[in-house]
């Protein structure tokens, strides 16, 4: 968002849509338009004439607002290999700065009287796949930050030309603007507030703050206001430059919102364990007594959990995005932020972004991965749960454990590990040709004993799930029953009305709930639930679709019943009741 002081209008962004507010109109929100071929667009910024420009996604382009006549333009894409413009600032005479990403990321330039004018500007070190993840015009210099380089590089706005950087790492990679005459521009660093001389490029230590986040830095002649989070909503703490020291903290309680369930986990503790979408927790909620937690919010190792396994009643094991950060929770010490151990980042060395794929056997527990933005090809490895250690990882000489494919779900035996792919890769490439992979390996020799491609329409197989003699996955269709020993296709049942050829694949568009030891099993795609059972060979849809909109995430609970999704944002239990 971006607020224009001259005309008193805040300007926001959701998906692909730009709205307008006003304080003279505080209860009604105006929509403005939609920026097409958008899905999401990113860091509005004001020209001198008060037009709003903003970077999108899959576009790779940018976009303006015109305060005049009200259109929105979408311009040209900057990049033919980049999807992503997520960063974009403005310096004097409103040239425009853009940076792209998640394939090569580069800085490109243009005036706003002429968007057609671009100048492409290289970083000083090649990145094959990541970001520009900011971009700050202060005084004579943009301040540029990219993935996998830790300074704060300066580009000269002048010459276009790369002209040193910054060591000290801002918090946030955020900086106040400069205001009127003033060069200075003010950081934090450690909890400690610098004031910088752009002319110079010269710090001050200023003082101590108790800021450790901050979402914005605001300056002013004599004070520099801070705001972040608290535990109950937004914190304002305010600087006095002269005194050098904080003169005023200010919080500002905001009511609780919902976050869609991103990830669901029946534990034998009697809970049903939860990950949000964007979340910065774990959630448990009690079924039978109604008792909800929280984790603490001094663990700041979580993220968005993508998935989670229970390896005993102590240990249970989450996988966070975006670096793939596999974390150890002691589930019994589980409000105690020292029970959160993140043991290891897959991202740093494997290039992996979220750990959707789990399994365990007697003695291990298993990850597969969808990788970062920009790549393709997930990892499989292993777990010790004694001691916390990755004992190995296999990524396919970097190319993916199976060739250009995601990791998406494993289930596993003593002997053996299976597992099931996608050929949706990491955002920013296009997803893989051909049909998904279902795989069985043999954990003790670390090889392959057989791969498949049983459902040929269809890039996403899911949810692996072993049942006496076979193994299920799931797609948006329905059930494909497979034989462990070959790989070979058995049955299909068809379960929703969706065309897996019309569907794009996922990552986690499906999931199984198994029921008595697999006699049972309930399936949950395209909006429907259905129970099936084997035993009897019938099955039953459950609840109405038309009233319902159920998600696709599933759990058993430890007291034989399964949940699901309503909404996004609602716990459900499904009633297997069949009349």
């Amino acid at each position: 968002m971006v607020w224009d002081s001259q005309r008193k209008v805040l300007y926001f962004g959701t998906k692909s849509i730009v709205y307008s507010w006003t304080p003279t109109d505080p209860k009604n929100v105006s929509k403005l338009g939609v920026v097409k071929g958008a899905t999401t667009i990113y860091e509005l910024n004001l020209d001198s004439a008060g037009n709003v420009w903003g970077g999108t996604y899959p576009n790779g382009s940018v976009f303006k607002y015109a305060r005049d006549d009200k259109k929105i333009t979408v311009f040209q894409r900057l990049a033919a290999k980049a999807d992503y413009v997520r960063h974009l600032t403005i310096s004097s005479g409103d040239i425009i700065w853009a940076g792209t990403g998640s394939v090569d990321p580069k800085v490109y330039s243009f005036p706003a009287s002429d968007p057609s004018n671009v100048t492409e500007i290289n970083l000083p070190q090649k990145i094959d796949e990541g970001f520009i993840s900011s971009l700050t015009a202060l005084g004579s210099k943009v301040a540029v930050t990219a993935s996998d380089i830790k300074e704060q590089l300066l580009l000269d706005t002048t010459t276009k030309k790369w002209s040193g950087r910054v060591d000290r790492v801002w918090d946030q990679r955020m900086a106040s603007a400069l205001v009127g005459e003033s060069a200075n521009t003010y950081t934090v660093t450690d909890q400690q507030i610098y004031g910088t001389d752009t002319t110079k490029w010269s710090d001050t230590a200023m003082g101590t703050v108790t800021m450790d986040k901050p979402l914005s830095m605001v300056s002013f002649r004599t004070q520099v206001a801070m705001i972040g989070q608290s535990t109950k909503g937004v914190k304002v703490e305010i600087f006095d430059v002269s005194n050098r020291r904080v003169s005023a903290t200010v919080n500002i309680p905001v009511e609780p919102g919902e976050l869609t369930i991103q990830s669901l986990l029946g534990h034998s503790d009697g809970n049903i364990y939860l990950g949000g979408y964007m979340g910065s927790s774990v959630v448990a909620l009690n079924p039978t007594s109604g008792h909800s937690w929280q984790s603490p919010p001094q663990v700041a190792e979580i993220n968005q959990i993508e998935g989670m396994i229970e390896f005993n009643p102590n240990r249970t094991y989450l996988g966070s995005y975006d670096g793939a950060d596999l974390i150890n929770l002691d589930t019994t010490r589980r409000s105690d932020p020292a029970a959160y151990d993140k043991f290891i980042r897959l991202g740093t060395k494997y290039r992996q972004s979220r750990p959707f794929g789990w399994a365990r056997n007697s003695t291990n527990v298993f990850f597969g991965t969808v990788p970062a933005y920009g790549r393709s090809g997930g990892v499989i490895g292993m777990i010790n749960p004694g001691d916390n250690s990755v004992e190995w990882v296999l990524d396919g000489n970097d190319e993916g454990f199976i060739k250009g494919h995601s990791i998406v779900s494993l289930a596993a035996t003593d002997a053996y590990l299976y597992g099931t792919t996608s050929v949706r890769n990491g955002y920013g490439i296009p997803d893989t040709d051909g049909a998904a992979y279902v795989f069985k390996f043999d954990i003790q020799k670390k090889k392959i004993v057989w791969k498949s491609q049983p459902v040929s329409n269809t890039g996403a197989l899911y949810a692996a799930s072993l049942v006496p003699g076979w193994l299920l996955v799931s797609d948006v269709e329905g059930i494909a029953v497979i034989d462990i020993r070959t790989g070979k296709l058995a049955k299909k049942h068809k379960l929703t009305k969706a065309d897996n050829s019309q569907a794009r694949a996922g990552w986690n568009n499906a999931s199984i709930a198994l029921l008595d030891g697999g006699d049972r099993v309930v399936h949950l795609a395209s909006g429907r639930a259905t129970l099936i059972d084997f035993l009897h060979e019938r099955s039953h849809q459950i609840g109405d679709v038309a009233k319902t909109k159920l998600g696709v995430r599933a759990a058993s609970g430890a007291n034989g019943k399964v949940y699901a999704t309503k909404n996004q944002t609602t716990l459900v239990e499904l009633d297997l009741t069949v009349s």
